[in-house]
């Protein structure tokens, strides 16, 4: 094969890979603003549990707060490994091309 044929062969995938890419950045991007508008609403949530308790509220139950801790840490690392696999789609497109 000649070098055009290969570069011209090269390139006829190219639209599809970066559809894909494009598609899938799209995907992650909602699946992370969908997961950070639930962090916000648990964030809310827990400061004003944690308002309750320093006003003297005796019905604020500790364990209800350190559970909805854990799954924001958890919501967050989620959030953190979507948005670093995105960059790495941004950047092998970036490499495509």
């Amino acid at each position: 094969m000649s070098y055009l044929e290969d570069f011209l062969e090269t390139i006829s995938t190219l639209p599809a890979e970066m559809g894909r890419n494009f598609a899938l950045m799209r995907e992650l991007d909602q699946r992370s603003n969908d997961l950070m508008s639930s962090i916000e609403k648990a964030s809310k949530q827990y400061l004003a549990s944690i308002k309750k308790k320093k006003s003297g509220d005796k019905d604020a139950k500790i364990e209800e707060d350190e559970a909805l801790l854990a799954q924001l840490k958890k919501d967050q690392e989620t959030c953190m490994s979507y948005l670093d696999e995105k960059v790495d789609l941004a950047v092998q497109t970036y490499d495509i091309v």
